[in-house]
């Protein structure tokens, strides 16, 4: 078009070089025709597309192509657009900005076209977002001095876990899958002296038992698999008796001091065969407590008789069983074992002489309930305001680029973060020295994660989004509780009949289930949670509800690899570097999540239920060191629902949760939150879409532009006008409102706009 070539009393464009200066240049050719897409993306912000179809001409070409000439094509150089603020007549705005790519250079006829190198803020992250960056690196990834990492100090108390462990005798088919390696379970023991020998002998028989489940890994043990029957242990005269502890113990070497509820329930029969000379039999069981240096059977603290019974005839037969409940008091390093002795007096004539005898295991079990405390520690810790604008400053080198008032106000603010090797206490203080030149090889790690898994556990936990803005001439990536980019109030209006009408169904705003959790717990139903203990207890794991839809699956699906588990923080709490200096674990580069009570304190605490609740919560084992109680599944599902309750009708069904899904919790407002039921559409966020996509066409408009590329302040906020309602007359001539899914500025603005309820009040 004629009237875009020169320059325009309402638009100014400007080609930017370090060494050149600020040039402003003739409006290029079809700098209306095809310029921005401003598109909603799936996180919810709006991202704008700077089209290619801009030409350069007069000034501008020349300047391009001495830039490039003197030097080269990997120079910056930016294109910069304003416009006229409509609020002032002396002010400007930016409207865009980007980096052009001289290598894409081309010209005839004294006119040019050259790309954009996509280098404004939101390219430059997403170039870098998904890389893991050591947050204490002292250089930015551009090669800038970066600033020194800022710490909070926090109490980490770790929860009471309820530690369960069970073994079962070893002819229980469904924890021994290879019986063949326990056979015979039934087998003859003799006692037998020769010609020369005393007339006591005895022989001591572990009981063969294998671990059906246990939430002891480092501790509970069976007995030997190689030994028949679990293991004879000796057959030999006397009281003397030299043999591995390992074939008969059952706890071995406790990680620390600790109380065992252990109950027994042990049977078998046994039936005496032949003997010679014989006076009597005498059969025990016998449960011992050993130190840490133990070998053999014999050296051990104390012992407790579970049985003892002595046989006088001979060819007797007897069940035996035995059902116990025992509090044992272990030291750290102590092991129990269980053993069955048998000891038989013979006659002192010439000869040999012997007792011979069956015993035949029977259904039996040991199981092992335990209180399990921890230690609690002051470990290092980094908000979450903190921990995001490390990040933009280590990818992009200023730190004034991050924008987080929703993690600096309100309840979020109470939000830090540390990996497992922060909450163990490694800090990385020996980073990059030779590993076997320190003493703790853990030291030479450092915290890392990425920008990518920060945005993703803001979506997915606080429903928490990104957008970018241009506050105080500044690009920011700014982070805003995600219904704030859908306002009920009239951002954009247009006055003028659109045309072009047409509509469709949007599909993927129907719904057919919703899943919501922590990563880790995104196992099939059966599998355990953690290796190290029976993990039904932890709360923070994952669920997942269905809809009245069915017809094409489509799940609303909010994941996170943060991790918000007081249970996984509290086992890599266990291994902590006082008592596990060389140890590694697998929590050790995870990063958990921790909600304070003040994040201003000097040294943090955990956010209990007497913080934010009525009462403690309900259906959850120690509900008085329960923490993170805002993160759980249910908690998440109503955050999101007005995201994913688009025309629903009926209630959403509650299928299946990983872990403790009955949890329920009654907050000071007085709702009540439970994990496992159904929802009804009334108990969610209002319903604030209809699944249609209207689009239609105005002419192109300037006033029309300058809304869409404006900013409007709201309670001191500025906010795009893109994020708020836009105002329309439909094809009939009504007004109708909706939501920004598109607008494409060409010689002519094409809209795609999300419907709104019906019933959704405007402002």
């Amino acid at each position: 078009m004629a009237s875009n070539l020169g320059f325009s009393k309402h638009i100014w464009f400007y080609l930017i070089h370090k060494e050149k200066g600020v040039t402003l240049i003739p409006n290029p050719i079809g700098w209306r025709e095809g310029n921005r897409t401003s598109k909603r993306e799936k996180d919810h912000s709006i991202s704008i597309e700077i089209g290619n179809s801009l030409e350069y001409y007069n000034e501008a070409l020349t300047l391009l192509k001495d830039i490039r000439k003197e030097f080269g094509t990997d120079a910056d150089v930016e294109l910069l657009c304003e416009v006229r603020d409509s609020n002032s007549a002396t002010k400007r705005k930016v409207a865009y900005r980007d980096y052009i790519d001289l290598s894409t250079l081309e010209y005839k006829d004294n006119k040019g076209k050259v790309k954009f190198r996509k280098k404004n803020l939101e390219n430059i992250l997403k170039s870098a977002k998904s890389s893991k960056i050591e947050l204490e690196r002292e250089e930015t990834l551009i090669g800038t001095t970066a600033t020194n990492l800022q710490t909070k100090d926090i109490l980490i108390k770790g929860r009471t876990l309820f530690l369960e462990s069970k073994l079962v005798s070893a002819i229980d088919p469904e924890s021994n899958i290879n019986p063949i390696l326990r056979t015979p379970y039934s087998y003859d023991v003799e006692n037998r002296r020769d010609t020369t020998g005393g007339n006591n002998v005895e022989s001591r028989i572990a009981f063969p038992l294998d671990i059906k489940f246990t939430s002891h890994p480092d501790d509970v043990s069976s007995s030997s698999p190689d030994t028949q029957g679990g293991g004879l242990i000796t057959s030999v005269r006397g009281n003397f008796y030299n043999t591995q502890l390992s074939n008969a113990s059952f706890f071995t070497i406790s990680e620390f001091d600790r109380t065992l509820n252990v109950k027994l329930d042990l049977s078998f029969d046994l039936d005496h065969g032949t003997s010679d000379e014989f006076i009597s039999d005498k059969w025990s069981v016998i449960l011992r407590r050993h130190p840490q240096s133990a070998i053999s059977i014999n050296e051990h603290y104390d012992e407790i008789v579970l049985f003892e019974r002595l046989y006088t005839s001979t060819n007797y037969d007897d069940t035996i069983h035995i059902v116990e409940d025992l509090i044992l008091d272990l030291k750290k390093g102590d092991t129990y074992s269980l053993h069955i002795h048998y000891k038989s007096i013979l006659g002192s004539d010439a000869g040999d002489e012997w007792s011979r005898c069956n015993i035949a295991f029977k259904d039996s079990y040991i199981s092992i309930e335990e209180n399990n405390t921890t230690p609690e520690r002051t470990r290092k810790t980094i908000t979450a305001f903190n921990l995001g604008k490390r990040l933009v400053e280590l990818i992009t080198g200023n730190a004034n680029h991050f924008h987080g008032p929703v993690l600096e106000t309100g309840i979020w603010k109470n939000l830090t973060l540390s990996s497992g090797l922060w909450v163990r206490g490694f800090y990385g203080e020996f980073y990059g020295v030779d590993e076997d030149d320190i003493e703790n090889p853990n030291d030479i790690q450092r915290i890392k994660t990425s920008l990518n898994d920060f945005i993703n556990f803001c979506d997915t936990k606080l429903a928490v989004g990104v957008s970018f803005k241009l506050i105080d001439g500044i690009e920011k990536i700014c982070f805003e509780p995600i219904k704030d980019k859908y306002r009920s109030r009239v951002l954009i209006t247009l006055d003028e009949q659109p045309f072009d009408f047409s509509r469709k169904v949007s599909s993927d705003m129907l719904y057919t289930g919703v899943k919501f959790g922590d990563k880790f717990a995104d196992v099939e139903d059966g599998v355990d949670l953690y290796e190290e203990i029976y993990g039904m207890s932890e709360y923070n794991t994952l669920s997942e509800w269905s809809t009245e839809f069915y017809k094409k699956e489509n799940i609303y699906e909010k994941i996170t690899v943060y991790r918000t588990d007081a249970t996984g923080k509290t086992l890599a709490l266990k291994k902590s570097i006082e008592s596990y200096p060389n140890t590694d674990t697998r929590f050790d580069e995870n990063i958990f999540v921790f909600h304070v009570k003040d994040i201003d304190a000097t040294i943090l605490e955990e956010r209990t239920w007497q913080d934010d609740f009525q009462e403690p919560p309900k259906n959850i084992y120690s509900p008085d060191d329960a923490t993170n109680l805002f993160f759980t599944p249910k908690q998440m599902f109503k955050r999101h629902s007005f995201l994913f309750n688009t025309e629903l009708k009926k209630s959403i069904k509650y299928l299946s949760g990983r872990g403790n899904n009955s949890l329920s919790t009654l907050d000071n407002n007085g709702i009540l939150t439970v994990e496992n039921d159904d929802v009804n559409i009334s108990e969610t966020n209002r319903q604030l879409f209809f699944a249609d996509e209207i689009t239609f066409s105005t002419p192109y408009n300037e006033q029309i532009i300058k809304q869409i590329n404006g900013q409007t302040n709201i309670n001191g906020e500025e906010v795009l006008n893109v994020h708020g309602l836009i105002r329309f007359r439909n094809q009939e001539g009504h007004f109708e409102h909706g939501f920004i899914n598109q607008i494409k500025e060409d010689d002519k603005i094409e809209f795609k706009i999300q419907a709104i309820n019906p019933i959704t009040k405007k402002i």
